[in-house]
């Protein structure tokens, strides 16, 4: 087995292990929470004592949990689009992401006592897979040109 493939199967396994974690635990909404209070504290601190305010909360147009889906499933399909090579083993993977993502939607139902399927959460998954994807993309296009130009 190659180097590639073993970094691929260990990104693999531990996004894969990642995701259930968070997809499934009935604390991660409160650490999330919690995160995100510490966070906005500390954004909120800083341009106070700036006398700036780059960020306000109403500006940010998805709500703060279909932002870590995003975020989770566009690293998702960032470090498993790295460790792939071929565009067509990226788009089997991402439609692999997106049903992985409705899987455990549907389990947060049936496995948790605190979380549901929510649309928004299966969505914003589709749109970090997507949006890792592109990212993918324009990065081996930016190396394809650099490596011709040479």
């Amino acid at each position: 087995m190659s180097l590639r493939r073993i970094i691929a199967a260990t990104a693999a396994l531990s996004f894969a292990m990642a995701a259930v974690v968070l997809s499934l635990s009935d604390r991660a909404p409160l650490a999330y929470r919690d995160a995100r209070r510490s966070v906005m504290g500390f954004v909120g601190g800083v341009q106070d004592r700036a006398g700036v305010h780059v960020l306000h909360r109403a500006d940010v147009p998805l709500a703060a949990d279909q932002a870590g889906h995003l975020v989770l499933w566009f690293c998702g399909a960032v470090v498993l689009g790295l460790a792939l090579r071929r565009r067509a083993d990226r788009l089997v993977v991402g439609l692999g992401l997106v049903a992985g993502s409705i899987v455990l939607e549907f389990l947060q139902a049936l496995v948790t006592s605190t979380r549901h399927l929510q649309l928004g959460d299966v969505v914003a998954n589709a749109a970090g897979v997507s949006l890792g994807l592109v990212a993918i993309g324009m990065l081996n296009a930016v190396g394809h040109h650099r490596t011709s130009a040479l």
